[in-house]
């Protein structure tokens, strides 16, 4: 009974803060690295059996780890807020899941980057914040996992991770055009969000024709992204690129399309009417010109 007891304590103990905490952690790939070689590094959620839609962190590393760029083409995120990205030694990031994920291993994006110096390089979490897909928007407990990892002196020629050339477009795509009376003081805004199956999609562009065939001005953007045109009348264009240079068009409709389009067919329909007009008086003058 003395053991039950002290076992129920030890348990009180662990709960909730580590033994039902929903986890951040990351992993290596091709360790043990020697100094010069390529390294991939991971990053993954474990939600403990619980609904997880928003995520955010700030990733810290030393000297001896070079991070150069951030992949996300498998993130469970489809929504950032704050796009992962590296900083000086620190890489910060959030984002949203609709729906929510459940799940031991969801990967949120990977680190690529260099092994410079001979020591133990680690790879921390700071101030970590999962929530709750419960609708409230609730916080749930999180325990960061660190990595901690050895570089050897370099023997050789450095490894490098090898991969295809990257020549297939970004995924097709949605994009929302939406309004809220709590978010960019209640103006239009459009959201949208592009995977790529072999490399991150590097960046978007956007443009407002007023008509789908008019001229594009393309402009660096990222959702959510507020209208310049605020009247409703304006297609909005977005153009995906991935890190290889591959892009696809996604678009969407005016909010007030059918009064667009209502313009547009009295327009055709107008010109048509003219157009015969002056087609039969022309064809009249001809008629009367053979006939005399």
């Amino acid at each position: 009974m003395k053991y039950l007891t002290i076992f129920i304590a030890l348990l009180s103990l662990l709960a909730p803060s580590k033994l039902f905490a929903a986890r951040i952690f990351a992993e290596i790939y091709n360790a043990p690295a020697r100094v010069g070689d390529e390294i991939e590094i991971a990053v993954f959620v474990d939600s403990e059996g619980k609904n997880l839609n928003a995520f955010e962190s700030k990733i810290e590393f030393d000297a001896r780890f070079d991070a150069i760029h951030v992949r996300d083409n498998a993130s469970i995120v489809t929504i950032w807020v704050e796009k992962p990205h590296v900083s000086g030694k620190t890489i910060p990031f959030s984002g949203f899941t609709p729906g929510g994920f459940d799940g031991n291993r969801g990967e949120l994006f990977r680190v690529r980057g260099n092994a410079r110096e001979i020591g133990t390089s680690f790879f921390k979490f700071i101030g970590t914040k999962m929530y709750l897909s419960d609708g409230n928007g609730t916080s749930d407990s999180v325990f960061e996992s660190a990595l901690s990892f050895e570089i050897d002196e370099s023997k050789g020629e450095p490894s490098r991770i090898s991969e295809s050339a990257d020549t297939i477009r970004p995924e097709p795509f949605e994009v929302v055009i939406s309004r809220d009376a709590n978010s960019f003081e209640g103006r239009y805004f459009a959201t949208f969000y592009a995977n790529d199956k072999q490399t991150s999609v590097g960046r978007y562009e956007v443009a407002e024709p007023r008509l789908p065939w008019g001229r594009k001005n393309w402009r660096t953007a990222t959702s959510p992204y507020v209208l310049e045109d605020q009247s409703g009348n304006s297609w909005v264009f977005v153009k995906a690129w991935d890190e290889s240079g591959n892009w696809r068009v996604s678009s969407a409709k005016p909010v007030k399309w059918i009064f667009q389009y209502l313009i547009l067919s009295a327009s055709i329909i107008i010109i048509l009417i003219l157009c015969t007009l002056l087609f039969l008086r022309r064809k009249g003058k001809y008629r009367r010109a053979h006939s005399r």
